[in-house]
């Protein structure tokens, strides 16, 4: 149990990274300073776990978004404009793509990219598509039904890799808990691995309608 909760530290660190030092205004700000009061119930609890998560990442000086919003930011955007189930798949799908490969696909492989003053990838929640698109969206989905793939078929390898082995870890952690009838748990590790794949389901169709 001590090294899957590693390996979840360790994802946390290299997916939600924090924007910092920056002038934040509306939804671009850390969500404290975001009226919440009006949300439903669901969309507020999420929100709070964002908002937890952010009172975490800006106390570590080492945490740094490489997106525009920021990745807990993009999250909050899309949960309270998309829904609470729209919006966690979308937001799982951005936790994927900020990986190691993300400056890459972002330069050399996205339609009409741009970045923030300080550099930063701008990914909006409703993007550019490309009116010429160079792979097919059905094909995305059905391969997307073995975890990563879709995105590999996309020429996303590295987004391809990491959504597998996101969904494998907590897909795992639910089979173990519930053969050690911790119900609850193994119930909220696998909502977490049903929400990373079909994430992976619309980050494999969004790269389709995004890709050069």
């Amino acid at each position: 149990m001590k090294i899957y909760i590693s390996v979840i530290h360790f994802i946390c660190l290299v997916y939600c990274t924090e924007e910092k030092n920056i002038s934040f205004n509306n939804f671009s700000k850390p969500l404290d300073s975001i009226n919440t009061n009006y949300l439903s119930f669901e969309k507020k609890l999420i929100v709070n776990c964002i908002k937890g998560w952010q009172n975490y990442s800006y106390s570590n000086s080492f945490l740094n978004c490489q997106f525009h919003p920021s990745c807990s930011n993009y999250f909050a955007k899309a949960v309270i404009q998309d829904g609470s189930i729209f919006g966690s798949i979308k937001g799982a799908d951005r936790l994927i793509r900020c990986n190691t490969g993300a400056y890459y696909y972002f330069a050399y492989d996205t339609y009409k990219q741009k970045y923030s003053i300080d550099k930063r990838m701008i990914d909006d929640i409703y993007p550019l598509f490309n009116p010429k698109q160079v792979k097919n969206s059905n094909l995305a989905l059905f391969f997307s039904l073995i975890p990563g793939l879709g995105r590999t078929y996309t020429g996303r390898y590295i987004d391809g890799l990491y959504s597998f082995l996101t969904i494998f870890l907590f897909s795992q952690l639910s089979y173990d808990q519930f053969h050690k009838e911790n119900h609850l748990v193994s119930a909220i590790y696998g909502s977490i691995a049903i929400t990373f794949w079909s994430g992976d389901f619309y980050g494999a169709w969004r790269t389709t309608k995004v890709k050069k």
